[in-house]
């Protein structure tokens, strides 16, 4: 298994704790959120920035262990928060610098503010409109270096068709 050994044994004690066994699958997906969060304080500025979008259908455990890495993140630097509301926070600061050059970028500083880590939970886009300020999101988080995950019970290609409209 890959993945920051502190942070998979600070996993494995929570779900222990818990009365949780781990599957073979969520050891995997473990290994890989472990990845993520451990690439945080080792990426230099010239390394790419990292992303991982998790899906699977509910009850199977990806939010746990979301919480379960999140909790074990030495770093303060991170934001974990459902999708939709985000995004509401995101269309509210929008609408404070609606007068202001830019007012799509300073509301994602805004939003974004000192996160090294963004985790969104239930990424669903059904919106056109979302769909491009979601693009606009993610170049701000690639062009700054920061690490997002994505938590979802689609996986991608059912989400991107939602947005098109056509399946």
């Amino acid at each position: 298994m890959r993945g920051d050994r502190k942070l998979i044994t600070a996993v494995d004690e929570s779900a222990a704790r818990g009365g949780i066994t781990l599957d073979p699958a969520q050891r995997l997906l473990l290994g890989r959120l472990a990845d993520l969060g451990s690439n945080l304080d080792r990426r230099s500025l010239r390394s790419p920035a990292s992303s991982l979008y998790v899906y699977g259908p509910s009850g199977r455990g990806r939010s746990w262990l979301a919480d379960a890495i999140y909790a074990a993140l030495p770093t303060t630097r991170k934001t974990r928060v459902h999708f939709h509301g985000f995004f509401d926070k995101l269309h509210r600061s929008i609408h404070d610098h609606r007068t202001e050059r830019d007012a799509v970028e300073r509301a994602i500083d805004d939003v974004t503010a000192n996160s090294q880590l963004l985790f969104f939970d239930e990424l669903h886009v059904h919106d056109s409109g979302d769909a491009r300020l979601l693009t606009r999101l993610l170049d701000h988080v690639f062009r700054r270096d920061l690490t997002a995950g994505n938590g979802s019970s689609l996986p991608p290609q059912v989400a991107s068709e939602m947005v098109s409209g056509h399946p």
